[in-house]
């Protein structure tokens, strides 16, 4: 277990900027399909590793973002900043290519139908160390994300000192950090790290981690990792027990992480926080002063099932959830809230090939959120023990549904909740029956799982995210 450093946690609310830093490729997707010729010319191209999950903050608007890794000064650089470009002029403007290295590249082996296949070349990200991330200036920003360290040698060749190195100066800076993981290669070098140990020095200065499901077994139990994820395909299919996942997101949580984020993949997200408001504290920073949100942040378990889409591809999905989570965050939503946006987020992403090509502004994502996208039942393995808070289309242990309505009652909560600009408070008669939706409080259970195909039947009565303060 992490002993958790000492921080001061007054922390600016008046910055909005972000900064997305780690692995960094161009990402190269041919249209493969099985037993068909096709024209290397006419593949895909698209920004592809950590930074997507900048990329996908940046085309939902409303932030300050910037995007930093180590390019070469060779084509694939040249296509790389291209592309950063087109999304936005400054989005790659601290990245300053080097002679010394060579562009990472990602060939994406995607069928349809088939597990991809990734045959990854890191080029410069090897060399990528916490001195490049603190030289970009870290005082300018209020958040720091970095992914990806199993494919970034110089942060596990010497354990976790590079690591250390560059959250502890952030955490110095006031700056709020987040980590994101990446699946190491068990036949290379950083296969071959103690990963539980890099993580127990390391989590102390991360205020959020989000690994996704198999990361987090592989990281902190082998010998489960080996059992569970033998035959690939099974695995990524069957759904985890919650008894599993608190225990995996709980010991992230005890090595010193504000909270965890698990990606489940087709099977949604699961957010656990920390029980100390001190080590929360960072990330409620933009929560509206007016209310206390103490009660909704502190000691969670949630679990949110995935939208109803249509997949095209499903690389980049896992970055997008993520910056759907910081989003909410920076916009001062609940945790029930963000990590719908959180898998709303994802969902747009997976509509397209390129990984963020289909994400959308703000806005238009909490309009398709709010008005009634449709949702698959959860599976009856990842929602026994759980319950479905009312009206919220969130999942909880069932013994916290009545603590987590009461911390985010309905009509009352909602009539709270400051306006955004241009969104007029709600005519008394909908006013009237958001308040009588939410009273008395009901439990569901995986019985009543089917209820979430219902259009709409959940959003209205605990919370219209159109109401929420968007500045």
């Amino acid at each position: 277990m992490g002993s958790r450093p000492a921080q001061d946690v007054s922390y600016a609310t008046q910055r909005s900027s972000v900064l997305v830093a780690g692995y960094l490729c161009l990402d190269v997707k041919p249209d493969v399909r099985p037993g068909a010729v096709f024209d290397m010319n006419g593949v895909h191209h698209a920004v592809g590793g950590a930074v997507t999950t900048g990329i996908a903050i940046q085309r939902m608007g409303e932030h300050d973002v910037h995007v930093f890794g180590r390019l070469g000064r060779d084509r694939n650089g040249r296509n790389v900043l291209q592309h950063l470009n087109e999304i936005s002029p400054h989005l790659g403007e601290r990245i300053s290519p080097s002679d010394d290295v060579e562009t990472a590249y990602t060939t994406i082996i995607e069928p349809s139908g088939v597990d991809r296949t990734l045959l990854v070349q890191e080029g410069g990200n090897a060399s990528l160390n916490a001195a490049d991330i603190c030289s970009v200036g870290l005082q300018r920003y209020n958040w720091l994300h970095f992914g990806y360290p199993p494919l970034c040698a110089s942060f596990y060749k010497d354990g976790s000192t590079e690591a250390v190195k560059m959250f502890r100066e952030a955490r110095r800076l006031n700056v709020v950090t987040s980590l994101d993981l990446s699946l190491p290669d068990p036949a290379s070098m950083s296969g071959r790290v103690d990963w539980r140990t890099w993580l127990s020095e390391v989590l102390p200065y991360v205020d959020l981690c989000t690994p996704s499901f198999e990361e987090l077994v592989y990281m902190l139990d082998r010998p489960l990792h080996t059992r569970m994820f033998a035959d690939a395909s099974a695995a990524a299919a069957q759904a985890p027990s919650r008894e599993l996942l608190d225990t995996l997101a709980s010991e992230m949580l005890r090595m010193g992480a504000g909270a965890v984020l698990v990606k489940l993949g087709e099977h949604g997200a699961y957010l656990a926080t920390s029980a100390s408001m001190e080590r929360l504290a960072p990330l409620l920073q933009w929560q509206p002063r007016e209310r206390d949100m103490a009660a909704a942040w502190c000691n969670r378990r949630l679990y949110a099932p995935v939208f109803h889409v249509d997949v095209v591809a499903t690389t980049g999905a896992g970055d997008t959830t993520i910056a759907g989570l910081v989003a909410g965050i920076l916009h001062g939503l609940t945790p029930m809230q963000a990590l719908l946006c959180a898998v709303g987020c994802g969902g747009f992403s997976v509509e397209h090939v390129d990984p963020t090509g289909g994400v959308p502004t703000w806005q238009t994502l909490l309009a398709r959120i709010t008005g009634g996208w449709l949702r698959p039942a959860p599976s009856a393995i990842l929602t026994q023990g759980w319950g479905e808070v009312h009206g919220a289309g969130v999942w909880v242990p069932i013994e916290d549904v009545s603590s987590a309505e009461a911390a985010s009652p309905g009509g009352a909560w909602l009539m709270s909740t400051p306006r955004a600009r241009g969104v007029p408070a709600p005519s008394p008669p909908v006013a009237a029956a958001r308040a009588s939706a939410a009273s008395p409080p009901r439990h569901r259970t995986t019985e009543r799982r089917a209820s979430t195909h219902k259009k709409g039947s959940w959003w209205p009565s605990l919370f219209d995210l159109r109401a929420l303060h968007l500045t």
